[in-house]
């Protein structure tokens, strides 16, 4: 799937996504850094819980695309961890 940021994009049982019009400024403080990773993190979390929870097609990999010559394209790959531990396995001691 390709997105455009800026863009407010649904395709089949695919969630919209909305990228906004991106700043490109390189000149951060490592507080500005931080603040803002800490609100990507959960902005991330919430849409993939949203999405999962709606009964979206969440693990997949998604190609955005931004129309700012300076700014990179993002490849994203989501893949389902299982929260619990597979059941244990009968295990012998190995002499």
């Amino acid at each position: 799937m390709v997105i455009a940021a800026g863009s407010l994009t649904a395709t089949g049982d695919r969630l919209p996504i909305c990228l906004g019009n991106p700043i490109m400024d390189a000149n951060h403080s490592p507080e500005d850094r931080a603040d803002a990773t800490d609100a990507f993190e959960s902005e991330l979390k919430t849409l993939v819980t949203t999405g999962f929870a709606r009964g979206a097609a969440i693990e997949a990999t998604w190609v955005i695309k931004t129309p700012i010559g300076d700014a990179p394209d993002w490849i994203v790959t989501i893949k389902r961890e299982n929260s619990t531990p597979d059941p244990p396995h009968d295990s012998f001691p190995v002499e």
